[in-house]
């Protein structure tokens, strides 16, 4: 395994760019999709070595527009220029990088050893998108030295195998989500302060109408199971229901997010209602409360 010389970008959390790298595919964290851009001013702040620990993709959105960063490590002591350039593709095409779609091209210019993310993001336009459902990103780096990507590769193995070779290719999954009207949106922070593993339970309790929707997901790196519970109809006679009481392993020291989505139903009679978020740290059998998240609304 050789350690990396040239500017490259990282399959997982995990990669430190050495080739091949027999860790995760596909969850590239420098691949960083977001539902709304920040200023140029905070872009290193937001998605450059500040936060080259973290993963703080989004889902992307149906009919909006997205944005997507791209962050690059240099991790040699000398001048580089690479251009980095992303296309999006359905799972079936990306053995063939000729069918894949293009969303842009930066250039990138380090003056030494670091680590930065393009200065503007990749505007994913609303004309652009596909249609919802699961897709890919995949930036591939270019410049001086670097080596150029194969028109087609025999199979998906062997596009997987050209990732694990190749530290300036890397690819992340993404689903791509209708929000529907009038939607409660909140991204939860979910950690794990210890320095091992260890087992959580979380849980929604959902005081709202009968027929509202709610769903529950994550993709942060490491959880084990993922949590992933999509459009999931409310049908308690009382308005109230406890959503998943989900028992998963966070890693060591780790820092993610929990989304939660609430479409309510606009026929239901006017009221307050409520959608209380809990995690609990489960030892010897037995659970112990650590956080939760209330939301209240009138409708």
């Amino acid at each position: 395994m050789q350690n990396s010389t040239n500017p490259f970008v990282r399959d997982s959390l995990n990669d430190q760019g050495q080739e091949p790298n027999n860790g995760a595919l596909n969850v590239s964290p420098d691949i960083i999709p977001r539902q709304e851009s920040v200023s140029p001013v905070f872009v290193q702040q937001n998605f450059g070595a500040a936060t080259y620990d973290e993963d703080r993709g989004q889902q992307i959105e149906a009919g909006e527009i997205n944005y997507v960063y791209v962050r690059v490590k240099n991790p040699a002591e000398k001048p580089f220029a690479v251009d980095a350039t992303l296309y999006w593709a359905r799972p079936s095409c990306l053995q063939f990088p000729t069918r894949w779609n293009e969303i842009g091209t930066q250039k990138i210019n380090f003056i030494e050893k670091n680590i930065l993310a393009a200065a503007e993001p990749y505007n994913w336009m609303p004309e652009q998108l596909p249609d919802v459902g699961h897709y890919c990103l995949i930036v591939v780096l270019s410049g001086e030295g670097l080596p150029s990507l194969p028109e087609s590769f025999p199979t998906i193995g062997d596009w997987w195998q050209f990732c694990r070779d190749h530290n300036t290719v890397a690819q992340r999954n993404i689903d791509i989500v209708d929000v529907k009207e009038d939607p409660i949106e909140k991204l939860l922070d979910i950690v794990n302060p210890d320095n091992q593993r260890q087992l959580y339970q979380f849980e929604a309790i959902c005081n709202v109408p009968k027929g509202s929707v709610v769903s529950l997901f994550s993709n942060s790196i490491g959880i084990s199971p993922t949590i992933e519970v999509k459009n999931r109809e409310i049908t308690g006679t009382n308005n109230e229901q406890t959503l998943y009481p989900h028992q998963c392993l966070l890693p060591a020291n780790f820092e993610g997010s929990l989304q939660l989505t609430y479409v309510p139903n606009l026929a239901a009679e006017p009221g307050d209602y409520s959608i209380v978020v809990k995690q609990y740290l489960i030892q010897n059998q037995e659970r112990m409360h650590v956080g939760s998240y209330t939301f209240e609304y009138k409708s």
